[in-house]
């Protein structure tokens, strides 16, 4: 069946052009479950714990370092220190004599 435009004689409209096409099924990919914000939460809180924990770790770690350097330097100087106050010391000595 075809109906003509009465605007238009040239033009004819199909009735199958007033139909909207059928569409295709819509493959449902949606995730089964429902979302439990909880849930989400938890799993959220737990990565940050685990990467507050490794920051820690590596934070520790670093001040053990700088401590240790920190301590061998100290020691240097102390070393340093005992050895100037003998020469201090010997120069006293041999400005008495």
């Amino acid at each position: 069946m075809s109906y003509q435009d009465s605007s238009d004689s040239d033009s004819t409209i199909q009735e199958e052009d007033c139909h909207p096409p059928r569409s295709l099924p819509v493959p449902d990919d949606t995730p089964k479950t429902r979302f439990d914000p909880e849930q989400s939460n938890f799993q959220l809180r737990q990565q940050l714990q685990s990467k507050a924990d490794e920051y820690m770790a590596s934070s520790i770690e670093e001040s053990i370092e700088q401590t240790s350097e920190y301590s061998t330097a100290l020691g240097q100087l102390v070393s340093a220190t005992v050895q100037f106050e003998q020469i201090c010391s010997n120069s006293i000595q041999y400005a008495d004599e």
